[in-house]
């Protein structure tokens, strides 16, 4: 899979949902599921994430870079609800964000981020 995919799936979830550190003080819940996140939930916990993991630019070798993390523009779009069907929770979001974080520069989506792949896999999500 390409990066820009993982980053993708991960922007599309911040664009209803996130969620702190795990040290306290969360928005929501983690197990609480993306599609029943409220817009002024979303809003509040874009803010965390963007807290968390302000955008970068990353040198990845090769001359190529890969921006990872949130942008402020991230938390100002409307978002854009998950399917009923999407069983992916805060907590997957959070995680996925923090491994494509941590790692920018790989060429494959992390396995935890597979609650998140599969909501975009399901065609009522375009």
């Amino acid at each position: 899979m390409k990066r820009s995919l993982g980053m993708c799936l991960v922007v599309a979830a911040l664009s209803w949902v996130g969620c702190d550190d795990g040290s306290g003080g969360l928005s929501v819940d983690r197990s609480k599921k993306i599609k029943d996140v409220t817009t002024a939930e979303s809003k509040a916990i874009c803010e965390d994430f963007l807290a968390a993991y302000p955008e970068k630019t990353v040198d990845c070798g090769g001359g190529e870079t890969q921006k990872v993390g949130v942008s402020a523009t991230d938390c100002d779009d409307e978002p854009n609800p998950p399917s009923d069907t999407c069983e992916a929770t805060v907590g997957d979001a959070w995680d996925c964000t923090a491994a494509l974080y941590a790692n920018p520069c790989t060429t494959s989506l992390p396995a935890v981020c597979a609650p998140l792949a599969a909501c975009e896999d399901n065609p009522e999500m375009s």
